[in-house]
């Protein structure tokens, strides 16, 4: 995914490997298997409010460093399942973007249309993402806020 959408990130601490890398880090650390790409951010402590360290390296889809624990924020292969319902619509309005051409054999018309489609989609999308990404962020007590009532109503349409 291009985007990292809020429903496909984890924190997760990482398990450090037994042998010891034999170049200037002292411990090796293993990535979870479900991430996709490098991590967004890597830390020393789960602390809340911590800033991100940048004393370490990835080699061969691990991460060495000196740090003793290291925790990661990564963004990971969700299943189906959990796709929340604007991410299903976004998908379903990308599939109808690329089908529409082969199964009207309209090119000129419909290539304005599916991509005016696609990034209407996408942008629903993100912003009902970046709604819900901040609802849950917030206290409990929060959640009888007007505006974040308004935002679940706008992501469940």
């Amino acid at each position: 995914m291009q985007y990292p959408f809020s429903w496909t990130l984890k924190k997760v601490q990482l398990a450090r490997l037994v042998d010891a890398p034999i170049n200037e880090w002292k411990y090796n650390y293993q990535f979870p298997g479900d991430m996709l790409g490098n991590p967004r951010a890597v830390f020393n402590t789960n602390a809340v409010g911590a800033n991100p360290v940048r004393d370490f390296e990835i080699y061969s889809g691990g991460l060495f460093t000196n740090l003793e624990e290291v925790y990661i924020d990564y963004q990971f292969r969700p299943e189906p399942a959990i796709f929340p319902p604007y991410f299903v619509r976004l998908l379903k309005t990308a599939l109808a973007a690329e089908f529409a051409e082969p199964i009207t054999d309209q090119i000129t018309k419909l290539s304005t249309i599916t991509q005016g489609l696609w990034f209407a989609g996408r942008e629903h999308a993100r912003r009902s993402d970046a709604c819900c990404h901040q609802h849950r962020r917030r206290k409990p007590a929060i959640a009888k806020h007007p505006r974040v009532s308004d935002c679940r109503h706008k992501v469940l349409e």
